[in-house]
């Protein structure tokens, strides 16, 4: 696969949904697969993985990792009607919040023959030049990578806003070679 970095003057929208979050307006991104990369420093770029184990709730926890695989593209598909994005591993399975965790850990979880739920809901929001806060429709909390860390296998949490980089992430468009 070959990627490509999103350029810094992604489309931008004056609607500001006045949550608690991020400010700033919301900016939007071409719907597609893409690697979402924290922004924290480490020696080896970090991205944002599925688990590969289900969790007793039905989801697969995400997670911090070095490595970037099949698990760690993501399709954002935009709705211009609601104005946000649904976050697809690999479909069925969908971008939430898994409610139901003690630290709001960030999960997967099927989608098909499910109500649509606001946990599963996100926004794009500028964080300097290239970098980006995905926010949470259902609440304004920012996605984050737990106490900073860039340990392998880190869990990827929900937070309040604090401007802290833990909760900055870079995307980076994923485009199938023509030898795929």
């Amino acid at each position: 696969m070959q990627n490509e970095d999103i350029p810094s003057g992604a489309d931008s929208s004056e609607q500001n949904l006045n949550r608690a979050g991020a400010p700033g307006p919301t900016v939007t991104v071409p719907d597609g697969p893409y690697r979402i990369y924290t922004a924290l420093s480490s020696s080896t770029p970090m991205v944002v993985n599925m688990a590969t184990a289900q969790e007793a709730n039905q989801t697969y926890k995400v997670r911090l990792t070095y490595e970037a695989e099949t698990l760690s593209t993501w399709t954002f598909i935009y709705n211009t009607a609601r104005s946000h994005y649904r976050i697809h591993n690999f479909s069925p399975l969908v971008l939430g919040r898994a409610t139901t965790d003690i630290d709001d850990v960030v999960g997967v979880s099927a989608e098909e023959g499910a109500p649509e739920q606001l946990t599963q809901f996100w926004v794009l929001k500028d964080a300097g030049p290239g970098i980006y806060y995905i926010e949470s429709v259902y609440d304004g909390r920012l996605i984050e990578v737990k106490n900073a860390s860039t340990a392998n296998n880190t869990n990827i949490i929900v937070a309040p806003y604090t401007a802290a980089t833990k909760q900055r992430f870079r995307l980076e468009r994923v485009r199938p070679t023509l030898a795929e």
